[in-house]
């Protein structure tokens, strides 16, 4: 273990040196560019660049999250907060996502406030809210419940209805990152959201529970 631990620490500084660095100058020359003079031609090709040293920065950062999870290189704090707060500053890619699918989130909390880690806790409940409302069907709803279990533990539940997961895609998700295998084929097809959610409810001493149900699929963060 300390040895995988160390491989994936040279690995997180790999990432940072050696590709986070010269992505950072592309993008920035290519800003600076997209302010100059330039044919029509060179204006797309400009745009092509930058869309895709943005998606590309994106997964190196969603990689080194989940890294950095699994060594235990992610700070907690837990916090009151108010569930409602959760539907707040929702980021502008679920957005609209949203509006586009015609889709409407509703949330029903039997809580005034819980006790989390206010920062974690939003990553994660963004990563799964998208990943409901880009697998979600249009003109469908996406339901939100936030609840104590007869257990007492503290639940944050996303439905939505839609296509199910295929039970080798969650085992995916819950697996652990391996450092030799295809990042984009870690959870086929489902992009890094899922498994980024894992990671980041393990980091909190919970976990991610995924179930299909007859119309869609239930995602459940769960606190101890």
């Amino acid at each position: 273990l300390r040895l995988l631990d160390k491989a994936k620490n040279q690995f997180m500084i790999l990432i940072n040196h050696e590709l986070k660095t010269p992505l950072t100058t592309i993008m920035s020359f290519s800003s600076l560019m997209k302010e100059t003079t330039l044919s029509d031609e060179q204006k797309l090709f400009t745009d092509r660049i930058i869309r895709s040293s943005e998606k590309l920065k994106s997964i190196i950062d969603d990689v080194l999250l989940i890294v950095k999870g699994e060594v235990g290189l992610i700070p907690t704090r837990k916090d009151l907060i108010n569930p409602e707060s959760l539907l707040k500053d929702i980021p502008a890619d679920i957005s609209q996502l949203l509006n586009s699918k015609t889709q409407t989130l509703r949330m029903k909390s039997e809580l005034d406030s819980i006790e989390v880690d206010p920062q974690l806790t939003k990553i994660a409940f963004f990563r799964a809210l998208h990943n409901a409302t880009k697998f979600g069907l249009a003109n469908s709803e996406i339901y939100v419940r936030v609840y104590k279990s007869e257990s007492h533990r503290l639940i944050i539940s996303l439905e939505n209805k839609g296509p199910q997961i295929s039970s080798q895609t969650i085992e995916k998700i819950m697996k652990p990152f391996q450092l030799d295998e295809n990042i984009m084929n870690h959870s086929i097809g489902m992009g890094l959201g899922l498994t980024i959610c894992h990671t980041l409810m393990k980091t909190q001493n919970g976990e991610l529970k995924v179930t299909n149900q007859d119309d869609g699929v239930s995602v459940e963060l769960l606190f101890r």
